[in-house]
Parts: structure tokens; C-alpha cells; sequence
């Protein structure tokens, strides 16, 4: 009978370790950005993902999208949630026109298991 407990116990576990291991996932945090004019904002990212694979092991991972959202300071000119596919790298206010910016790039069209992959005969 324990026998019995720990296969099914054992079962579970493995069944829930290999179902986080793909799927859809989120990362969020927080980052200090300096603009231009000197002030410092907070912003909140997030970073959605499309995972086939274990973390640090054979598989990867497919963007299915990033934001950024002002949440430090709360003013009325602040802009929406940025919400799309691409990877932000600049994010800034012009402080003449106080207008927003963010300037992105396209996330890689690969997933990271095949970029890591060598190709047959390549030197180790």
C-alpha cells in the first residue's frame, strides 16, 4: 500500500514538473529609468512567453509579447501600457515637446534551443 502512495505521489509529481515545463508563462519587474530631463521614473515590465522546454535545459522559449507601464510617478500625461511583440531598449520623454517615446527591436525568430544548437561538424 505505501508503494502504491509514493508511485502515485511520485506520478503527480512528475506530471506537474513536465506540465511547468511548457506552456505560457510571465515574468514581471521593476526598473528605475533615468530620462532624459534628469527625472527618474518606475516602470513595471512584463514579459510573456510561449515555453517549450526546461529552464537552462533542452528546449526554449518563443516571445509572445512584452510591456510597459508607468506606475511611479502617477501623473495624468503619463502614456497607456506599451503592449506588443517586440523588445523595448529606449523608453524616454523629449523634454522640449514632452513627448514619449520608445524605440524596440524585433525579438529573435528563433527560439534559444536552436540557437544553441551546433551545427554537425562544427569544432566544440
Amino acid at each position: 500500500m505505501k508503494g502504491q502512495h509514493f508511485a502515485s505521489a511520485a506520478g503527480a509529481l512528475f506530471c506537474a514538473l513536465f506540465l511547468s515545463a511548457c506552456g505560457k508563462s510571465q515574468i514581471e519587474w521593476k526598473e528605475e529609468v533615468k530620462l532624459q530631463s534628469g527625472e527618474v521614473i518606475v516602470v513595471k515590465r512584463t514579459a510573456k512567453s510561449n515555453d517549450f522546454g526546461e529552464i537552462g535545459g533542452p528546449g526554449g522559449w518563443e516571445n509572445e509579447g512584452m510591456t510597459v507601464q508607468i506606475i511611479q510617478p502617477v501623473k495624468s500625461d503619463n502614456p497607456p501600457i506599451w503592449d506588443a511583440k517586440f523588445v523595448p531598449i529606449v523608453f524616454d520623454r523629449d523634454p522640449t515637446t514632452q513627448e514619449w517615446f520608445m524605440v524596440a527591436t524585433f525579438p529573435p525568430r528563433q527560439n534559444s534551443c536552436r540557437l544553441h544548437r551546433s551545427t554537425p561538424g562544427a569544432a566544440m
